[in-house]
């Protein structure tokens, strides 16, 4: 029996992997550093082990993490999380000596997590993304004198919305930028694109030769924070536009596997634009598979050295909601009574949920008590809440 180990159970896009590839007849391990998170409360998998934290003790996690894999005998470790991807790409070569890896190099890797990075390679691509200034190529003051107000500033490398403000002046501009590069390292500006017009996200699957093998893109139609940040009401969409330009700028960088693209349609000219690319399977990768795109199998096949064969189609449209953001997203947004479809409507209408399910009930248990303990540590809850 083929057998697959997977880093980052704590993750919520684990579970898509499990279900997906356990239904298959893999046989799933799943490994983290939290004894309680949803991965490890999932019926499929058939053993479970903790190994130590990247971000506290990064050589622990090496060592553990590479004598399961050589005491197992994986033909294939998936990684899921930010820091998670990180680490495993950074010391891929200590891994991959055990397992199949089905992930970018370091470099390729850097140009999709540094923001700077992905914008500039959108550039020679054709992708349009909106105007951004870097000020560690222009003195800052510089920049505050010159950009039409409100702007967005952005750290190069942050998660959801960490790190995001919206400064209304020169002065607000230079302050919030030394504190924010002060804690968040090297940060970008952007102009602000008016409401109005959606965010998307487009996955996009490449082959290890940039062959398109598979798509789907979803609208975000909540999120939270409100005023921009993570999904928690995402639709299946028919923008093949934004499908092609996601194409192109993951072709430009050479991204292989799932690439995820962040756009915002511009309202005043209809156009899509780049935002980000995440150097990472991300949560809400769940409404593809319910959509019919089978993300988890592609990736083990063509870690597995398999024949892909392109399928371009999926169901339009196919809701799915993170309930803990959409909570958030309501006692936070002005908007709560106006969203269409409705925050209430949304429970009525069998929308699928994205960690919990019918025949695995138990993840959606593992979580709440995760987060419930979360809650108690000042850092983490002011992360959570932001």
């Amino acid at each position: 029996m083929p057998k697959v180990f997977m880093i980052g159970a704590e993750e919520n896009p684990c579970l898509p992997f499990i279900h997906s590839l356990a239904e298959k007849g893999i046989e799933v391990h799943v490994g983290s550093f939290k004894k309680i998170c949803a991965g490890f409360f999932s019926r499929f998998p058939k053993k479970r082990f903790l190994y130590p934290s990247p971000l506290r003790d990064e050589g622990g996690f090496v060592d553990k993490v590479s004598s399961i894999l050589k005491d197992g005998k994986y033909d294939v470790t998936f990684v899921f999380g930010e820091s998670n991807a990180y680490f495993v790409t950074k010391h891929r070569g200590a891994f991959e000596r055990y397992t199949r890896l089905p992930i970018n190099d370091f470099d390729t890797y850097m140009q999709c997590r540094d923001k700077k990075n992905t914008l500039k390679a959108a550039q020679p691509a054709g992708v349009p993304t909106p105007r951004t200034w870097f000020p560690d190529e222009e003195d800052i003051r510089v920049i505050a004198r010159k950009v039409t107000y409100p702007v967005v500033l952005k750290p190069n490398v942050s998660v959801g919305a960490r790190g995001l403000s919206y400064p209304v002046c020169p002065e607000e501009l230079v302050n919030s930028y030394k504190k924010t590069k002060e804690r968040y390292g090297e940060c970008h500006i952007q102009e602000f694109i008016p409401p109005g017009g959606g965010q998307y996200k487009a996955e996009i699957f490449l082959d290890n030769n940039l062959n398109l093998v598979a798509w789907c893109v979803y609208e975000k139609i909540r999120y939270y924070p409100p005023a921009g940040g993570s999904s928690t009401l995402n639709r299946t969409a028919n923008r093949r536009d934004i499908l092609e330009l996601g194409t192109k700028v993951l072709k430009e960088i050479g991204w292989t596997g799932v690439g995820d693209c962040d756009f915002i349609c511009d309202p005043r000219d209809n156009t899509p634009k780049l935002m980000e690319i995440n150097a990472r399977i991300t949560r809400s990768i769940k409404i593809c598979c319910l959509a019919g795109v089978d993300f988890p199998y592609l990736l083990y096949k063509m870690a597995m050295g398999e024949d892909l064969k392109p399928n371009l189609n999926y169901k339009v449209p196919v809701y799915m909601r993170y309930l803990l953001g959409d909570v958030l997203w309501f006692f936070r947004s002005k908007d709560r009574f106006n969203s269409k479809p409705g925050f209430f409507e949304s429970f009525f209408r069998g929308y699928s949920e994205e960690i919990f399910s019918l025949d695995d009930p138990l993840p959606f248990f593992g979580f709440s008590l995760s987060i419930a303990f979360e809650m108690l540590d000042k850092e983490a809850r002011r992360k959570r809440l932001r």
